[in-house]
């Protein structure tokens, strides 16, 4: 085939030659640059899947922070709910203890109030405690009705003591041997005891048994009362 030279493209054939030509450069210029192009989609495609890989993990990274944070705060509300519910129960304690001392405190007032009113009342009673006391004296000479002398077996002698001054009730009395006289030849028994008391006085008896024999005795005795 002959090729067309510098003229020859004023003929038809030269200008369909360089038209060829010319489509053929613009071809190769557009498959490099559509080369080109792929090379940089591929590159540009690699590197967005480089970022997406990146923020993928950033973004795990950020959820486990955040499921830290969340037990942090889950612990600290746990926390300090236990600290308000230990508030709670020690506001509690302390109202509890506030009442129990407001009780005490009360029941120490009366107590005090009942001491004041038993100490008034004692020492009225004190003021008013009367004290009589005495000795009697009795013989088988000169005292009526003396039984305890003569005979066997239990025998008593009962006589009757009168107070200086009356009381407004019968007082309490107590009495005891001061002495005693006996027939040597038995054994010492003797007994005395308050047999009934008013207002006015009290009787007592001086007892004594088996073969024992008083010639005299003698008691002390002590009444107190109001």
């Amino acid at each position: 085939m002959a090729t067309t030279g510098a003229d020859d493209w004023k003929t038809p054939l030269g200008v369909y030659e360089r038209a060829i030509r010319e489509l053929t450069k613009t071809r190769q210029e557009m498959q490099a640059e559509l080369e080109s192009l792929k090379a940089m989609q591929a590159s540009q495609i690699e590197n967005l899947k480089e970022e997406i890989e990146r923020y993928q993990i950033e973004t795990q990274t950020l959820k486990a922070e955040l499921g830290v944070t969340k037990e942090r705060l889950n612990t600290v509300q746990k926390t300090a709910d236990e600290s308000l519910s230990s508030k709670e129960a020690l506001n509690e304690v302390i109202r509890l203890t506030k009442e129990r001392v407001l009780n005490v405190e009360e029941s120490a007032e009366y107590a005090k109030r009942e001491i004041d009113i038993l100490k008034s009342e004692t020492k009225q009673q004190i003021n008013n405690l009367r004290i009589e006391h005495g000795v009697w004296e009795g013989t088988a000479e000169n005292t009526p009705g003396w039984s305890i002398l003569d005979g066997n077996g239990s025998r008593l002698f009962r006589d009757y003591i009168r107070f200086e001054q009356g009381f407004s009730e019968p007082p309490q009395v107590v009495i005891g041997i001061s002495y005693f006289d006996i027939i040597r030849k038995a054994n010492s028994r003797l007994n005395v005891k308050v047999a009934e008391i008013d207002k006015n006085g009290f009787y007592f008896h001086l007892q004594t048994y088996w073969d024992t024999q008083i010639w005299a005795a003698g008691v002390n005795w002590l009444a107190y009362g109001y």
